[in-house]
């Protein structure tokens, strides 16, 4: 059991101008100011029923500061106000968003790690369930062009991982492991803005999974050989831009290869084998979420090279 306490002070200051904004000149800086403090605690409980079984349980409180946000202009040809109104329920006048509040989770996992044949084989697995509250997501007014972190509102989020590893060989180590997550709102705070129970929750993939052949073998007292292929995939999700994009599934390859002393290495190394275009996420690019304007972050492309490296010291 352990606890942990917090507290954090944070100020931004916003100020815009531009013709896109309405505003030639600079407007008055706005000003917010989030602040919050707390305790986080855990909880743990164990419990080996042989030398190659263990089972275990933890339950445990986290959270994220709240911050400054925006700007999101309500007056000028680029006005958000009709949206904000809609997004609130209201036709008063909604002041643009500056800040956000901090988000918090109660997670609950209840895992086991087990040892086989002879200490040849490992897996390792758990489920989990967690409930987090005013989850921070970043929210698109549309279609006047630009977004702010909000929060959504709640959020119920289960799944399980599974990690194997073998000892196939004495030099070749072969290791798996999946994870499977289901993440969606329960409740909004936000009436009108897409936020409804069951979205899920953005940037967060069902499935995810990798994979590794890892071999290390021994040439002379002084030398070993050692190569490595992995792969990683990550599966599809949602990312909110100027409107919520569904992100293609990807998998990225890997292959590294060389010679390793006592205090050095000399390793070839190629990544993204396939030379694949991931498409990693969305980014807002000029503070307008609008289509002409969207960009998206990809992987680096097939990338061959050497890595030397050298220890000094024991």
């Amino acid at each position: 059991m352990g606890l942990r306490r917090y507290t954090y002070d944070e100020s931004s200051e916003i100020e815009q101008y531009g013709a896109l904004t309405g505003f030639l000149t600079p407007t008055p800086p706005t000003f917010s100011a989030e602040r919050d403090q707390g305790v986080t605690p855990k909880f743990s409980l164990s419990y080996e029923f042989t030398p190659d079984l263990m089972v275990y349980t933890t339950a445990a409180k986290g959270f994220r500061p709240g911050g400054g946000t925006g700007p999101v202009p309500t007056s000028g040809p680029l006005s958000c106000e009709t949206e904000l109104q809609s997004e609130y329920g209201t036709t008063a006048f909604v002041p643009g968003p500056t800040s956000f509040k901090s988000d918090s989770v109660w997670s609950y996992e209840l895992g086991e790690k087990l040892k086989a044949a002879e200490n040849r084989i490992t897996i390792n697995s758990s489920v989990y369930f967690e409930n987090w509250s005013g989850v921070e997501q970043t929210n698109a007014l549309s279609p006047c062009g630009y977004d702010y972190t909000a929060n959504a509102g709640n959020a119920h989020i289960y799944g399980g991982e599974l990690e194997v590893k073998a000892l196939v060989t004495r030099d070749l180590i072969a290791s798996i492991n999946t994870g499977y997550t289901h993440a969606t709102l329960v409740s909004t705070d936000l009436l009108n803005a897409g936020f409804n129970p069951g979205t899920p929750i953005q940037d967060d993939p069902k499935w995810t999974g990798s994979a590794s052949l890892a071999y290390h073998h021994d040439l002379t007292d002084q030398f070993a050989l050692t190569a490595r292929v992995d792969s990683t995939y990550v599966g599809s999700r949602t990312d909110e831009t100027y409107s919520i994009n569904t992100l293609p599934s990807y998998d990225l390859t890997n292959i590294r290869a060389g010679l390793q002393g006592k205090n050095w290495s000399a390793v070839v190394f190629v990544n993204n084998v396939a030379n694949k275009r991931a498409l990693l996420n969305d980014i807002t690019q000029a503070a307008e979420n609008l289509a002409t304007f969207n960009r998206i972050a990809v992987s680096q492309p097939l990338t061959a090279g050497v890595d030397l490296s050298y220890r000094f010291g024991r």
